[in-house]
């Protein structure tokens, strides 16, 4: 059993299925072949197409002559009418709609926007090119890693200096600032210098909701209580003194400290492949030095972050 009924007495979520989507399976010239699944009663009458429905037994009135501005319009009640066949009526007569002239009319003026069927040949080329593309992607990826690495390990050589920093930030409110933590690492004198800055106007603001509170758990170095102000200008005087930035997903980071030199940049998420560590996506920090056997504890103290992260970017490198 099917339904005409007014478009006011149709459930919000059919409404928002069908008219909201705003896709080309919903315009009338593909109305009849895109949602034959759901969709399978129809009827025209005074240049009006009804489409029928098997949701909750309601139909849907679609007016094909104002598809731009107003799309659903009321229309009227008719009597419960069983339907055996999809089928519209032309000319007073009911024809079965695949067999119909408007079908063949919509096709024909609508021809560029219907879905087609692919035959076996199209959908091996369109296989073979999203392969290669692939290889391509992988390509560039993997070229991109190896300068990256060529870059790390050439400035080691050199007796290059490396920052490696980290930003902390409130998970009520992103703009507070909790912790700044870097290293700092001179590889001409193999001397480290390893800080976690906790800012002093924040003191009373705690993480743990979202992400665990480690304010006071860093593990490779001295923690101070330092002005927000002032670490901003410690990290920026690092920032000048330091040939390339190390950092995990750093973009984030120079949001709040920008690279205003454009100092090179080695980012620990961009230069390792998440298959080599039997995953998809992007890699958290945690799991990249759980993979590069560096067992990372108390992650989320900027600190902690900055000396793990610093870790595992001498290792993807060496």
């Amino acid at each position: 059993m099917s339904y005409f009924c007014k478009v006011e007495t149709i459930k919000q979520q059919i409404l928002k299925e069908v008219y909201n989507k705003k896709s080309r399976e919903i315009l009338i010239e593909g109305i009849f072949d895109s949602i034959d699944n759901k969709y399978n009663i129809f009827y025209e009458n005074n240049n009006e197409i009804y489409v029928g429905t098997n949701i909750n037994n309601y139909l849907i009135k679609y007016h094909k002559l104002k598809l731009g501005n107003k799309p659903w319009l009321p229309c009227f009640d008719f009597e419960e009418i069983t339907f055996e066949e999809r089928f519209i009526i032309e000319d007073g007569k009911k024809v079965i709609y695949e067999n119909s002239n408007f079908k063949k009319n919509i096709n024909e003026k609508y021809k560029n926007y219907i879905k087609k069927e692919k035959t076996l040949e199209e959908r091996k080329k369109d296989k073979l090119l999203k392969i290669k593309q692939e290889s391509k992607r992988q390509e560039k990826r993997e070229n991109y890693i190896s300068s990256k690495k060529e870059l790390f390990s050439s400035y080691l050589t050199e007796g290059k200096k490396f920052l490696c920093f980290d930003i902390e930030k409130y998970e009520n409110n992103q703009s507070k600032i909790l912790e700044i933590g870097y290293v700092f690492y001179d590889s001409s004198k193999d001397v480290y210098k390893n800080k976690n800055m906790i800012i002093k106007e924040n003191i009373d603001l705690i993480n743990g909701k979202h992400v665990p509170n480690h304010k006071y758990d860093f593990n490779y170095g001295e923690t101070i209580v330092i002005e927000e102000k002032l670490a901003f200008e410690i990290i920026n005087k690092l920032m000048d003194e330091a040939d390339i930035l190390v950092g995990h997903d750093i973009k984030n980071d120079f949001k709040v400290v920008p690279n205003k030199k454009d100092i090179p940049v080695f980012d620990t998420q961009k230069t390792i492949n998440p298959s080599d560590f039997g995953f998809k996506g992007q890699l958290s920090l945690f799991r990249i030095a759980e993979g590069l056997h560096l067992y990372p504890e108390f992650l989320h103290n900027a600190g902690n972050d900055a000396y793990f992260t610093f870790q595992s970017a001498l290792r993807i490198a060496a």
